[in-house]
């Protein structure tokens, strides 16, 4: 927290998140949504604290173009519009 934005953030995190949190707790809906919702920047923090910036780039480029690069080249190829 060594910025104002820093401080001002932890600040709101700590007035509003008990309450969210509450809120979230008491529907199981919500529950399992947030959870999936989570699951990418969980996958993201694991790669940059295990392999860093640089692998982690790498994979998220290749996770982003294999879906583009997989439509393009399927033989049978598939028909937007």
């Amino acid at each position: 927290m060594p910025n104002g934005f820093g401080r001002k953030f932890v600040e709101l995190y700590y007035r509003y998140s008990p309450s969210i949190a509450s809120f979230i707790a008491e529907h199981k809906l919500l529950k399992v949504a947030v959870r999936i919702y989570l699951l990418p920047v969980i996958a993201f923090s694991s790669l940059m604290v295990h392999f860093g910036p640089a692998a982690t780039a790498v994979v998220l480029v290749f996770m982003l173009a294999f879906p583009i690069l997989f439509i393009q080249f399927y033989p049978g190829k598939v028909r937007i519009l």
